[in-house]
């Protein structure tokens, strides 16, 4: 980064103002008392079903809303304008891959999961393998969620920092307050109702910021044009090189398969789908996530740029106006709403909105897989509905606390959104290959699976934490677009380090990690089922299966059939 001898001017004016603490506290006690509602005062909480899967009664819109939030974290709202800001548009294209993503998890891995009716997908794994499998991949989810939700605690307490002088660590004390307050108390349906209010603050702030924008720094044609000149415009580098960080395809094939196995393999998210009333319900719901997802990617995207045409002639890094590339987006909103009270206290609540539904649903998650898979299936804990709802609730809250402290280290990792994908990456795409061993590769036994999942995850964490050290021991950087300098600073050019001398394998660009522990989990896996002897059909309850795999075979369903999603099937209405 390049340094400069010179101190930004803005760094005192750029705070909130009483009507932007009120608008802010407003939406953090509305989402508490959401929480309170379910937890103290609405029926049917007191049952450990009913706190984890809300009674599986939800709507799809609903559900449409609580997944596009619990996807769309402050990472996001943050995240994507800078990079259309420091790097360009080419990471736009990561949109093309919803277009797959939909069908790809309807209709291959979710009508498994909705036939069996299981509370954590993590009992999947103990019937169709084994034990060992259930707690290895209940181990590596609870480790990627904590990981996970320090880096999107992280992100909402550096804009607060901002606008605030609030300490990070006190900020990141906030975010998890209110969101133990309402999940805890609440379960899953206070996080649902939750993130469709929080839905709209997002989109009311994103409206207001791309409408002021738009009035101060000129329209589209003339940020396009900015864009366009300093290169930023940029969709088709159509280069296979898997060192490009952001190409065409490592943007379309890794953005697939991440947002897949996010989508598929996550208790997060297949927790919620679990929850719809029918099977309808669930596809719609995965429909409006993506529609919603899209939407709200493009209006940051936008609001990159037009940020970008606002600082183009005194870039606010270099200036030292703000201390992280994370704090431009914030401070660029200050500037152009510092003249609308309450603006900037709404923008700051939706990213705030945006973390608090994250974390949210990641507690109420990590508590069902805590229960299921490792108190119930790790040491045969079975207490009553009853009591199995205060341990859910005592967990939420435990991880909470557990998740604070980890903030710490990701203060220390730089940008929060690729350090975010790297770290979903590894561990979903390993997931998702040991979920696509169960169910689409009958032969393959317990011991492939086991092996493929931990061959997949430590391929990608080496690659992984090989880029992390190069980037923090200053031998890899990334090359941003260039930025103007034209107010009163002194700027003394870095030197950058020759990326060339870094081993290749660590300059692999990080939305491959996910289709890397994808590719090796499968591969590895099916090798040593084969090593070690196939697993045989007849062993096999064919309702564990994906109904293709069992159609192909001819293999007998047993039980219960499976619930396929088909948006014409009778009795979804």
């Amino acid at each position: 980064m390049a340094e400069n001898e010179c101190s930004g001017n803005g760094q005192n004016s750029n705070r909130f103002g009483w009507e932007d603490y009120l608008v802010f506290a407003i939406v953090l006690l509305i989402s508490m008392g959401i929480g309170v509602f379910f937890g103290c005062f609405k029926n049917k909480q007191k049952t450990a079903t009913e706190f984890l899967m809300g009674g599986r009664q939800m709507n799809f819109w609903t559900l449409g809303a609580s997944l596009t939030l619990g996807f769309t974290s402050a990472i996001a709202i943050l995240g994507n304008p800078v990079e259309m800001y420091n790097f360009g548009t080419q990471y736009a294209m990561g949109l093309v891959a919803f277009v797959f993503v939909v069908p790809l998890t309807a209709f291959l891995y979710l009508p498994t999961f909705r036939g069996l009716g299981i509370t954590s997908i993590y009992e999947y794994l103990d019937r169709r393998f084994c034990n060992k499998t259930r707690l290895l991949m209940s181990f590596f989810f609870i480790i990627q969620t904590l990981l996970y939700l320090a880096v999107v605690v992280y992100a909402p307490a550096l804009a607060l920092e901002q606008v605030t002088g609030l300490n990070v660590l006190a900020a990141s004390a906030i975010t998890f307050a209110v969101s133990l307050v309402y999940s805890s108390l609440g379960g899953i349906r206070a996080v649902v109702w939750t993130d469709t209010f929080q839905f709209a603050v997002i989109m009311s702030a994103l409206i207001a910021v791309l409408i002021l924008g738009g009035i101060q720094d000129g329209g589209p044609a003339e940020v396009w044009q900015n864009a366009y000149d300093s290169g930023r415009i940029e969709f088709f580098n159509m280069n296979p090189d898997p060192r490009i960080r952001h190409s065409f395809w490592t943007t379309v094939v890794g953005s697939t398969c991440y947002w897949v196995s996010l989508n598929a393999a996550t208790q997060s998210s297949v927790q919620r789908l679990m929850t719809a009333k029918t099977n309808r319900h669930a596809l719609w719901a995965l429909i409006l996530s993506a529609m919603g997802m899209m939407l709200i990617a493009c209006m940051t995207f936008y609001i990159g740029l037009v940020a970008y045409t606002h600082f183009k002639d005194c870039d606010p890094l270099l200036n030292k106006e703000v201390s992280a590339t994370d704090q431009i987006l914030p401070l660029y909103v200050m500037e152009i709403a510092s003249s609308l009270p309450g603006l900037p206290g709404l923008f700051v609540a939706g990213v705030f909105s945006a973390s608090l539904s994250t974390v949210a649903s990641a507690l109420n998650a990590l508590a069902a897989s805590t229960l299921k898979d490792v108190l119930a299936g790790g040491f045969n804990f079975t207490p009553t509905e009853a009591k199995a709802a205060l341990v859910s609730k005592a967990l939420s809250a435990l991880y909470g606390v557990l998740c604070f402290a980890l903030v710490l280290l990701v203060m220390q990792l730089g940008g929060v959104m690729q350090v975010a994908i790297s770290l979903n990456g590894m561990l979903a795409g390993a997931a998702l290959g040991t979920f696509t061993l169960g169910m689409y590769v009958p032969w393959c036994n317990e011991k492939g699976a086991i092996v493929g999942s931990i061959a997949g995850f430590a391929v990608a964490l080496w690659l992984c934490i090989g880029a992390q050290v190069a980037t923090l021991t200053g031998k890899l950087a990334l090359q941003r677009k260039p930025v103007g300098m034209q107010c009163n600073c002194t700027i003394i050019e870095p030197n950058l380090p020759d990326n060339d001398l870094v081993f290749d394998g660590y300059r692999i660009s990080y939305l491959y990690y996910a289709p890397i522990a994808y590719l090796v989990t499968m591969v590895v896996g099916v090798i040593i089922s084969g090593l070690t002897g196939w697993q045989k059909l007849d062993k096999i309850d064919p309702e564990l299966l994906s109904p293709w795999i069992t159609s192909i075979f001819k293999l007998p369903k047993k039980g219960k059939e499976h619930e396929n999603i088909d948006p014409d099937s009778e009795g979804d209405d």
